[in-house]
């Protein structure tokens, strides 16, 4: 079932800016990334289509985990020292 509703989003958001906006703001981008599927299958492949309609840091800002990474980068950051009192 999940993989008809994928398919059909591949056909509609390339075409549709607002319908891509709405699928952001109602959610559908985050479960997309958490959909887990066969490397190669047609699902994964219409995933790949979806996510090719948005910038790259969209995708991974809903992607599961990069709360983590953002996290880390955060323990990992050395600010440097320029306000002088």
């Amino acid at each position: 079932m999940i993989k008809h509703v994928v398919a059909q989003f591949a056909k509609i958001l390339p075409n549709d800016a607002k319908a891509r906006r709405q699928f952001v703001t109602s959610g559908g981008l985050k479960k997309l990334q958490e959909i887990a599927s066969e490397p190669g299958s047609p699902q994964a492949e219409a995933i790949q289509t979806i996510n090719a309609c948005f910038p790259e840091e969209i995708v991974k800002f809903y992607s599961p985990g990069y709360s983590e990474t953002l996290l880390d980068r955060i323990d990992a950051f050395a600010p440097t020292s320029s306000v002088k009192a």
